[in-house]
């Protein structure tokens, strides 16, 4: 069995998120957007001890989502949902662990749920 450098590796993680949300309706449809934003550190150890620690802030995060269908009555929900993540943290290309990732990211989502019981 090998047994190297990296056999016990360890990220200590330690965050705190803020998250602003505000619920509405557009045109009768309900709908929910907020932004958060983090700090925290990343500190190495074990067989990863040797790597700075990093302490900061997070990327700050966009989302907004709809529900175009709800029936009370029967428990169903389709709704749709947008994140943008904008890179405000902090990030160094200096070192492997950062708290940010210095980078934007868009993802979109399409979530169904029903009653089933």
């Amino acid at each position: 069995m090998y047994r190297g450098r990296y056999e016990s590796p360890e990220n200590g993680i330690n965050s705190a998120v803020l998250r602003a949300a505000r619920s509405y309706e557009i045109d009768g449809t309900p709908a929910i957007s907020y932004l958060q934003l983090g700090y925290g550190s990343i500190k190495p150890s074990g067989s990863l001890s040797d790597y700075p620690s990093d302490t900061g802030v997070s990327d700050l995060t966009l989302a907004t989502a709809i529900w175009p269908y709800v029936n009370c009555e029967t428990r169903t929900y389709f709704a749709v949902a947008g994140y943008v993540t904008v890179p405000t943290g902090s990030y160094s290309s200096q070192i492997p662990f950062n708290y940010g990732e210095n980078r934007f990211k868009f993802d979109l989502q399409l979530g169904f749920q029903k009653n089933l019981v």
